[in-house]
């Protein structure tokens, strides 16, 4: 799996089955990502343990981050799930 960022805040949204990550895709780096919603995800928490969901979105703001594109994770997945610092991995095909 790659490293694609390191959660800094989270984000919870009425009428919404899960949470908002930021940053989630960077703009700027490494690589160019390709990453779509119904991908795995390991979600890998400060105190290592780890987590298996997929994308439930992609998240357009308004204006744009110049920096990055939040994700919503999947279903079932809770705030507390995932604290600050938690590091997202996505399978090797989502970057170019």
């Amino acid at each position: 799996m790659l490293y694609l960022s390191t959660v800094e805040d989270t984000f919870e949204l009425s009428g919404r089955s899960s949470i908002i990550i930021a940053p989630g895709i960077p703009k700027h780096g490494e690589h160019e990502w390709k990453v779509r919603v119904g991908e795995p995800v390991m979600l890998e928490a400060p105190d290592g343990t780890t987590l298996h969901t997929i994308i439930g979105g992609i998240e357009m703001l308004s204006p744009p981050h110049p920096d990055f594109i939040p994700l919503m994770l999947g279903p079932g997945v809770s705030k507390q799930m995932v604290p600050i610092g938690t590091k997202i991995w996505v399978n090797e095909t989502a970057a170019c």
